[in-house]
């Protein structure tokens, strides 16, 4: 991009000079098209109408010189997952089997920011069927992390945090089951929210569009380059007033003492205590917790919700809907780690009773034992890394069905390692906020996420907002073709 473009311009900041027309949006359309072609070695986008782009650009600007207020988010192009409907694309989820997949109407979601003025760029490249975090997709090829070409982005939803950590969208959209948009935003140095999610049938954000994995865990989130730019996207789709950014004298944080920090590499762990001891230093109050009342029955529960309420029957209903069987989709499974978790999921399936009592008695205790924590101790959110492992290298002949990473003396499975800390989130339903801690000696990005009490989306923003003043973002990564 040249020197004159906005890429390093905040949504925000792009909001106010689209909507006063000083800058175009058909301006701004093509310079994100521009980067998008300095990167294409980063492969973070499955399927793109540059002509239809520049039209809807076009039709903005047109509608602003006639007066006609386009919304707050008008000009500004947004990457959709590809698991997410958009008219005028399949919806792959990652899968070669669904390439003929085409949704007759928008995700609800895509509809509201297209309301607001937004403009859809494309649909971003995942990791197959959101089964994985590494998105080293079989079908599509291999996302890379704009910050080191031959490491993973995190996944799912690693097309979307590329392209945002690369500076070539402003926001991205990705879904959430298992850390799926907090675990690319760590990878990519960017922020990343999992929106409240009290039940299946209420979520901060509406999920009819999304190909299911588990309908009790799954969501949409933005990804954006900062946490101000999330407050300023929430505030636009919920139609709510940000709240008021507290200061950092005024925050009180829980340091969780169990499980979040086991098995956590040690340069992810000085990035994360050098922030600690940076927002300390600005007067932040931190506590430690004893989270045990609901850590084990989340990591349990977990596995309930996603693999037999989830896979095992939310997914095959929603093909039954599309003329299409489990088996038959199985079967069409490509990436080798996907088979094999697919495998396991379909041996173990537990009885209709124990859904039923994850779903009625288990998840509500485990959700009232953590609000009792917040409440108890009045903190504002809790604080622990987003990730326990840096972005692993890319395996370049896919991945394999089973992979370990080493930390600290011990091989542990790489894909529970990089979900174990965000699929507790997931099972209470909080939201989830991931943002940049810093940067390791090797220049790689590391998160950390706050959590608040579920329903409190708006707070935590608030309180990322002031986390983000102290810390500062990220620099931005330089582009590579290939």
């Amino acid at each position: 991009m040249t020197e004159t473009s906005h890429g390093s311009w905040s949504v925000v900041e792009l909001a106010a000079e689209l909507n006063s027309g000083r800058l175009s949006a058909e301006r701004y359309a093509s310079e994100c098209l521009e980067a998008l072609r300095a990167w294409r070695g980063l492969v973070c986008v499955t399927w793109i109408d540059e002509t239809a782009v520049l039209q809807a650009a076009r039709m903005l600007d047109r509608q602003r010189s006639q007066t006609k207020s386009p919304g707050p988010l008008a000009g500004i192009p947004v990457l959709v997952k590809d698991n997410i409907d958009t008219i005028g694309f399949p919806t792959t989820a990652g899968a070669q089997i669904f390439r003929d997949l085409r949704p007759t109407s928008n995700a609800r979601l895509v509809d509201r920011l297209l309301g607001l003025g937004a403009i859809v760029f494309g649909k971003a490249n995942m990791h197959e069927l959101a089964a994985g975090g590494t998105t080293n997709n079989p079908t599509y090829a291999t996302t890379r992390n704009p910050y080191a070409r031959d490491r993973v982005p995190g996944g799912s939803s690693g097309g979307s945090g590329a392209a945002v950590g690369a500076g070539i969208v402003p926001f991205a959209l990705g879904s959430d089951t298992a850390g799926s948009v907090r675990i690319p935003a760590a990878y990519c140095g960017v922020a990343g929210l999992r929106p409240t999610v009290l039940s299946r049938e209420s979520k901060a954000y509406s999920a009819e569009g999304l190909l299911p994995f588990s309908i009790d865990l799954d969501t949409i989130g933005p990804l954006a380059r900062t946490v101000n730019d999330l407050s300023f996207i929430d505030s636009a789709i919920r139609g709510i007033a940000p709240k008021p950014v507290p200061g950092p004298a005024d925050l009180r944080m829980g340091l969780p003492i169990q499980y979040y920090w086991d098995d956590l590499d040690s340069r992810i762990a000085d990035v994360i205590h050098n922030a600690i001891g940076t927002l300390r230093a600005a007067g932040v109050e931190f506590v430690q917790v004893d989270v045990s009342p609901y850590i084990q029955p989340a990591a349990e529960g977990f596995r309930v919700l996603a693999f037999d309420a989830g896979f095992c029957s939310d997914f095959p209903t929603f093909l039954t809907k599309h003329g299409m069987t489990l088996e038959q989709v199985v079967a069409g499974i490509r990436a080798r780690d996907v088979q094999a978790l697919v495998a396991e999921i379909m041996a173990g399936s537990a009885a209709p009773d124990v859904v039923r009592r994850t779903r009625e008695e288990l998840r509500p205790a485990a959700n009232r034992a953590y609000a009792s924590i917040i409440k108890e101790h009045r903190l504002d959110c809790l604080l622990f890394p987003t990730v326990a492992l840096l972005p692993p290298e890319i395996q370049e002949t896919g991945d394999a069905a089973h992979s370990g990473t080493s930390i600290n003396g011990k091989t542990l499975p790489t894909n529970y390692l990089m979900i174990r800390n965000t699929l507790v989130t997931s099972f209470l339903g909080a939201p989830g906020l991931s943002l940049p801690a810093g940067m390791t000696d090797t220049n790689l990005p590391v998160g950390l996420e706050l959590d608040g009490l579920p329903g409190g989306d708006a707070s935590l923003l608030a309180v990322g907002r002031a986390v983000e003043a102290v810390l500062g973002v990220l620099k931005r990564p330089t582009p590579f073709s290939d």
